[in-house]
């Protein structure tokens, strides 16, 4: 691969341009991404008939316990596991299993040598669809072609007319503007080869995949707000979020937000998204003390906001799921000691 500008294995973003993160084209992106809406789905889930031979995937409902993953926040987590996943989703629509960015697992969840590819893929061309996301068409990929790029496989390949020449072609095709973002002039030189890999370090892989987890969760955050209430409030959903970014988060805002170690720190942010699910139609119904966020003048004491947090926590992966089919990419936290970034003293 041929590139205008060194590279590096530092997982942190202090290269990227946080002002992209307020560009006026951020609500143009969304509108692009998650305008459609859901298709609807048969009264019943037709029934399937287990393939012996099949690879048994990954229970993405169920986090990745391994030493190359942030340390998930507890509550979330705990959440996700226990999505009722026997309610029939609203939407068949293949684009809903589609992501922003890689499944966050999917970048450690291999061998030693493959992870160290995956990361080093993704870093060369991570801030060219950070970019691309603040444009007006960015794209939503499916696991398997976030994969392809993972691997490296990302030019034209296979037999004409077949399968894999069909998906490669229009992965070329989809991935070239985040391409030419990275000032990325060639792509012929991918896969890296595994003697020209760099080595990361369990911090700076979490780092990537910390970044990767919180852009995924943000947008589909906005994605989910837009089909269950119906209404286009993008600022309000910002404010859900440390920092109120959608794009380019800066590393120390992994011990803020959802991510704050204290439970008074963290309720300001579950507070606001508790009064967005005021509006959200859902199948599952909403936990009463989410109900009490109307009530401006109600004392909050620890366990209050301790029951809130898990509620809160409950009906957002649940609503996921009746909305999009699928496990909702959640936010991590960094317990690591962090680099100061650019401009920091």
């Amino acid at each position: 691969m041929q590139s205008g500008s060194s590279e590096t294995n530092s997982s942190s973003n202090r290269d990227i341009n946080h002002v992209r993160a307020e560009s006026p084209q951020i609500t143009t992106a969304v509108d692009a991404i998650f305008s459609t809406d859901p298709v609807k789905a048969p009264a019943k889930a037709p029934p399937t008939v287990p393939n012996p031979a099949a690879k048994t995937e990954r229970d993405k409902f169920v986090a990745l316990a391994v030493v190359d993953m942030p340390p998930s926040i507890i509550s979330m987590a705990d959440a996700l596991a226990k999505v009722d996943r026997s309610v029939v989703p609203y939407t068949s629509h293949g684009a809903d299993r589609c992501y922003v960015f890689p499944e966050p697992a999917l970048l450690v969840n291999t061998t030693p040598d493959r992870r160290r590819k995956f990361l080093h893929h993704w870093n060369l061309v991570r801030d060219g669809f950070l970019y691309v996301l603040t444009q007006h068409q960015p794209q939503l990929l499916s696991s398997q072609e976030w994969r392809d790029i993972l691997e490296g496989l990302v030019t034209e390949r296979g037999p004409a007319r077949s399968r894999t020449h069909r998906r490669s072609s229009k992965l070329e095709d989809l991935i070239r503007p985040a391409l030419q973002a990275s000032n990325v002039a060639s792509i012929e030189g991918l896969p890296v080869s595994l003697d020209r890999l760099p080595h990361f370090t369990v911090e700076e892989t979490c780092e990537i995949v910390w970044l990767v987890a919180e852009t995924g969760f943000h947008f589909e955050f906005c994605a989910l707000d837009r089909r269950a209430s119906g209404k286009d409030r993008l600022d309000e959903v910002r404010a859900c979020f440390a920092g109120h970014m959608l794009v380019g988060a800066p590393l120390h805002l992994s011990k803020q937000g959802w991510a704050a170690p204290a439970l008074e720190e963290r309720h300001r942010y579950v507070g606001q998204t508790a009064f967005l699910m005021l509006d959200w139609k859902t199948k599952s119904a909403r936990p009463d003390i989410i109900n009490r966020v109307k009530d401006l003048h109600f004392r909050w004491s620890l366990s209050d906001m301790q029951l809130l947090k898990t509620a809160v926590c409950r009906h957002y992966t649940q609503a996921f799921w009746e909305y999009f089919g699928h496990a909702a990419v959640l936010p991590m936290r960094l317990d690591h000691e962090l680099e100061k970034e650019d401009g920091e003293i």
